[in-house]
């Protein structure tokens, strides 16, 4: 899947003109006569309207009904076969409040976030397009990689403007942006004006860079707290589960509460920036852990977020404790005590998001109990076991979107043995 995109934001208006091209490759068994785009940016319906589909000069029926865009396709698509497609469409881009947790996509008085803001084809599983439904909570999409080449005009904008994205971005002249990004999920941007920025290069060449809000010393000494974070972070997984996967990532603070993972691109909430007093024992360090290790588990390693969001979020959270028991050892107990425990969780790991009314319950199962069940499996194999186990999870699911099953399938019959009494305890289906 590649896709080429040229959009004009307009900064006074709030609105954003996109002409994209998809050139898709049909590898489902079946022959398509219709293409499911997800749009996730009308997920606030009647903010994306759509002008126009086209197959090269030929006009193509299609239907807009909330977040999913139907194309009749100009002939049936026969497996491996491919077929491109331009979308004409705007976006007026909705404003979001501080405690909106939608904000990633969005503007506020000091950026305007743009997560999943373009059409993406759904993927095709088990003879069906997968979409999920939205909830108030959680992530729900499930998306296949795709290369991306952007071009970017921004109108109206001040002389201080800045455009923080993942991949290769060029800043051309007279307010445009190149940017390109390879196998990636999806494709974001933050926009603002006052940007404070600052950047380093790992030992393997990644480049790193924080983008931060407010240039108040305080906020200065948690941006380079945040890079200096996201460093150690980059490189303990590194360690641990492969390599990096992508050249460039962006840390944006982000105007809305707490932090949301992209391809090469992660917010981290203002929340977190002003609330930290120069303790590493802070949400700021475990925030910006946590969104780190998700270009690992969500950026490479695909799986269901709404059907199966442990998969991500439980690694994820343990990730932090990985981070800590490496570089800072002394707050491990401060991490099970204060991250954990003291909010006595419940539930099945293995809950879907659609079984939570209450934020806090959805958190308390998936995400740290899932980092306590992942704990008990270390005790379980030991470390070398264990930490084999999540590399050839990384290294496998590079590029794919994975399953709960996978997962598991990549324990020997002795490792499921000596498993089993712990995902008794912690899942709902413990598998085999």
């Amino acid at each position: 899947m590649r896709h080429v995109v040229h959009a004009t934001i307009d900064l006074a208006q709030q609105e954003i003109t996109v002409l994209q091209d998809l050139h898709f490759r049909n590898l489902s068994a079946l022959p398509l006569t219709e293409l499911l785009l997800l749009v996730e940016a009308n997920r606030k319906e009647g903010s994306v309207t759509v002008q126009r589909v086209v197959a090269g000069d030929t006009p193509l029926r299609f239907t807009l009904e909330g977040r999913k865009l139907s194309v009749r396709l100009p002939r049936v698509l026969q497996p491996e076969d491919a077929m491109e497609l331009t979308l004409a469409f705007r976006l007026d881009v909705p404003p979001f409040e501080t405690d909106d947790f939608l904000g990633w996509l969005g503007y506020s008085q000091y950026q305007m976030n743009l997560g999943n803001w373009l059409p993406v084809v759904a993927p095709w599983g088990g003879g069906q397009w997968l979409v999920n439904e939205t909830t108030a909570l959680g992530e729900h999409s499930v998306q296949d990689t795709a290369d991306w080449q952007v071009y970017v005009d921004i109108e109206n904008a001040p002389d201080d403007v800045v455009l923080a994205g993942p991949g290769q971005v060029t800043e051309m002249e007279n307010g445009r942006w190149q940017i390109e990004l390879q196998a990636a999920r999806d494709f974001s941007l933050s926009v603002g004006s006052g940007y404070q920025h600052r950047a380093t290069e790992l030992a393997d060449g990644t480049i790193l860079e924080v983008y931060s809000l407010n240039d108040a010393p305080d906020a200065l000494a948690a941006a380079a707290w945040t890079l200096d974070v996201a460093r150690r972070s980059m490189e303990r997984f590194a360690a641990l589960f492969g390599p990096i996967p992508f050249e460039r990532l962006v840390v944006v603070e982000g105007d809305f509460p707490d932090g949301m993972e992209f391809s090469g691109l992660v917010f981290v909430s203002r929340d977190w920036f002003e609330s930290w007093e120069g303790n590493p024992a802070s949400y700021l360090t475990l925030i910006t852990a946590h969104e780190v290790a998700h270009q690992w588990w969500y950026g490479s390693v695909g799986s269901d977020q709404a059907r199966e969001p442990w998969l991500d979020e439980a690694l994820a959270t343990y990730s932090e404790y990985l981070l800590l028991e490496s570089d800072f050892p002394d707050l491990l107990d401060w991490w099970w005590e204060w991250r954990v425990d003291r909010f006595a969780p419940g539930g099945h790991v293995d809950s879907d998001i659609y079984e939570f009314a209450r934020r806090r319950d959805y958190i308390n199962a998936v995400y740290l109990r899932g980092a306590r069940m992942l704990h008990e499996l270390r005790q379980d194999l030991g470390d070398d076991a264990f930490f084999g186990w999540l590399r050839r999870h990384a290294e496998q699911g590079a590029g794919n979107i994975v399953t709960e099953e996978d997962f598991w399938s990549l324990l020997s019959e002795s490792q499921r043995a000596a498993t089993l009494e712990t995902r008794r305890r912690y899942l709902r289906d413990p598998g085999p």
